[in-house]
């Protein structure tokens, strides 16, 4: 069983700059990089399983062949004729069913296990993972209520309204976890928090969003690089290791956005409601006689 480097007992509230939040979401999960990696990769497994049964890596090889012949015309043409290798479907469907299953538990185990961290606690994957699977109906409630209205949203007004709304509803997950809330009032307490700091809010989580798809498309490419490298490799195993490299590398970023969202969730509440004052009255208090 993996457990997490002793976090700092308390983790200070206090309000956090860019730098600040970005620097605290990398010490936190440096220091329990086995944690948060094993969890991410457990989550990511079944998904990455059920894609290699589909057989969707094949296509991985038909690009890689398009990719090598760009510069020979008559070998492209070849490739152009024949058409990329189907993938089953009814795995790909099932593949796709149990993606949508785990949406609550792949953010919700990094939200719960940073939120533990960040409580003073150290969590294990086991505990982790259980802990979330308790409160997996209302993260799901949360995911679901989100994305119909969001959805409904796109059909009926405006995607700039969307956009607005979604960022409103940013900490939601984190205030569900931490506050032990149901998904309407974790989304409105969600709603709360974030009134009149929205700019400030979607600007960090654009940072956050392009660092983390930066990073994971250099590892990516990085990785497919050194399989393009290895010879004797045919199409269907390339494809295949390409493809796993992929969640891999995935899976290893993962964990980076959920920490910075529950970060951003503390630090929302330190500036509207002084919880860091309420951490350092609770600190100043003796310890009740025995």
């Amino acid at each position: 069983m993996v457990s997490a480097s002793p976090p700092p007992i308390p983790f200070r509230l206090r309000a956090l700059g860019l730098a600040e939040l970005l620097d605290e979401t990398f010490r936190i999960y440096r220091r329990s990089f086995g944690l948060f990696a094993g969890l991410a990769l457990a989550v990511t497994l079944s998904g990455m399983v059920m894609n290699l049964l589909s057989g969707s890596y094949r296509s991985w090889g038909w690009l890689t062949r398009v990719v090598q012949n760009m510069s020979n015309p008559d070998a492209l043409q070849g490739v152009a004729q024949s058409p990329p290798p189907q993938t089953d479907p009814a795995i790909g469907l099932l593949a796709s069913l149990v993606r949508l299953i785990l949406v609550p538990v792949t953010a919700g185990v990094i939200i719960y296990t940073a939120n533990q961290i960040i409580k003073g606690r150290n969590p294990t994957i086991v505990g982790a993972l259980e802990g979330t699977l308790q409160r997996y109906w209302g993260l799901a409630g949360v995911a679901l209520l989100g994305g119909v209205l969001l959805f409904a949203g796109i059909l009926l007004i405006t995607i700039p309204f969307v956009i607005w709304i979604a960022v409103r509803w940013l900490v939601g997950a984190p205030a569900l976890l931490a506050e032990d809330l149901g998904p309407v009032n974790a989304l409105g307490r969600s709603w709360q928090l974030v009134a009149g700091r929205w700019w400030r809010t979607v600007g960090i989580f654009l940072v956050v969003v392009i660092m983390t798809t930066i990073a994971s498309a250099i590892l990516g490419a990085t990785g497919g690089a050194i399989i393009g490298l290895v010879p004797g490799l045919s199409d269907d195993l390339g494809g295949a290791l390409v493809q796993v490299t992929g969640s891999l590398t995935g899976a290893l970023v993962l964990p980076v956005s959920y920490i910075a969202i529950t970060l951003m969730y503390y630090d929302l509440r330190v500036r509207r409601e002084g919880l860091d004052l309420d951490q350092l009255a609770q600190q100043a208090q003796p310890p009740s006689a025995a």
